[in-house]
């Protein structure tokens, strides 16, 4: 069940069989939370291994994906792509054979991620040895016969602190490939917005690697595909069968914003409320709010870290909060500063942090207006958020 996509589809389709035809190409998937890159990742997964064609096009790659959090470390990073990359060994004996990416390596990474006194020969003085193993491997399974080439997919990569050095490791890997000619291994990263700046803070040159896609909101007929993907697998497996109303469908794409993971929460929320088996405009709105609702879970999901925890300041959440008053209306500068009472400076800094954290929108071509970035984050504020003394 995907919807949408399309373009983003056809370019990691042509990013595969660049790769399989010897001429290595990268790609990194950039943009807000909720927006889909994590499903995108799963789906250029599925075309990788052949589990879904394109235009009756089929890959046989080995493949590695890899979730980042934010203790990673260099040799962390090293170690969570060779373990992937072992898992995808063991599952063929003759890529195991031909690999031999034994769990000593895995082990030693381990042992390194601790101490680097070990024993001289089991433990190199630099780090960057344990990249060269690590492509000794990857070049091994990238010439197994029956085999495309190898895919390496990291998500969150956006998370690692700057001293694990995510972009230094991608240029160096990349280039260590090039070097002996490996030319069938594909690299994929995946994460905010902030992504590209991360990985140019580690290595100047690490993003230009990368073809970018960055992802944008869903168009309302994607929106709606995706309800309705959903609605026919439910019928599919259920013995009692569901109807939708045109209304409520376009109630869902609307106050969706064209955030995939919105689009699932409101509609799954909605398919909760139903008991009649039509789906109406009542029971989008009866699934969304409540206890356990659809701004509940988004707020677990995805508002609540960026509220409380990404927003340090009880100003620039004042701030917020005046705004979720006009929903996703554009509000003037001017009237932020009058509102909260809050002081030039303050207001200008807020801007540009909320701005940074993709919390708050710029209004292309004109100066002084902003607005929150969805819709379901207004009301999310508005609803369920209180500043201390509130």
């Amino acid at each position: 069940m995907f919807a949408g996509r399309s373009a983003e589809v056809a370019k990691l389709h042509s990013v595969l069989s660049q790769t399989q035809a010897g001429n290595a190409e990268h790609f990194m998937i950039q943009g807000v939370r909720g927006i889909g890159k994590s499903s995108l990742l799963m789906v250029t997964l599925g075309l990788a291994v052949g589990t879904w064609k394109y235009k009756d096009e089929s890959f046989k790659f080995l493949t590695a994906s890899v979730d980042l959090h934010d203790d990673n470390t260099y040799v962390g990073i090293l170690r969570s792509v060779a373990r992937q990359l072992q898992k995808a060994a063991e599952s063929s004996d003759p890529v195991k054979s031909a690999a031999k990416l034994t769990w000593g390596f895995v082990k030693r990474l381990e042992v390194a991620g601790v101490r680097y006194h070990a024993e001289a020969d089991s433990v190199p003085d630099d780090e960057d040895e344990w990249l060269d193993e690590l492509v000794d491997h990857i070049m091994a399974m990238a010439k197994v016969p029956g085999h495309d080439g190898v895919l390496i997919v990291i998500d969150e990569a956006d998370k690692p602190p700057p001293d694990a050095h995510l972009g230094r490791f991608t240029k160096l890997l990349s280039e260590k490939l090039g070097r002996q000619r490996c030319d069938n291994v594909c690299l994929g990263l995946a994460g905010l917005p902030t992504l590209s700046r991360r990985l140019r803070d580690s290595h100047a040159s690490s993003a230009r690697i990368f073809e970018p896609l960055p992802l944008h909101p869903l168009t309302p007929n994607d929106c709606r595909q995706a309800v309705q993907l959903g609605l026919d697998h439910a019928n599919e497996t259920n013995s009692e069968k569901v109807a939708i109303t045109d209304e409520a469908v376009e109630l869902i794409a609307d106050w969706s914003d064209g955030f995939p993971g919105i689009v699932q929460e409101f509609a799954y929320s909605a398919f909760g409320r139903d008991d009649d088996g039509v789906i109406d405009e009542q029971d989008v709105r009866d699934g969304a709010t409540g206890g356990s609702g659809a701004y509940e879970r988004l707020g677990e999901r995805y508002f609540k870290e960026l509220f409380y925890e990404q927003v340090q300041s009880d100003s620039y959440r004042l701030m917020l909060r005046f705004m979720s008053n006009t929903g996703t209306n554009w509000v003037k500068k001017e009237a932020i500063r009058q509102g909260t009472k809050l002081t030039p400076s303050i207001v200008t800094n807020g801007i540009n942090a909320l701005t940074s954290r993709e919390l708050i929108t710029p209004r292309p071509g004109v100066r002084g207006q902003y607005r929150l970035a969805s819709r379901a984050l207004a009301t999310w504020i508005n609803q369920f958020t209180k500043l201390p003394n509130t």
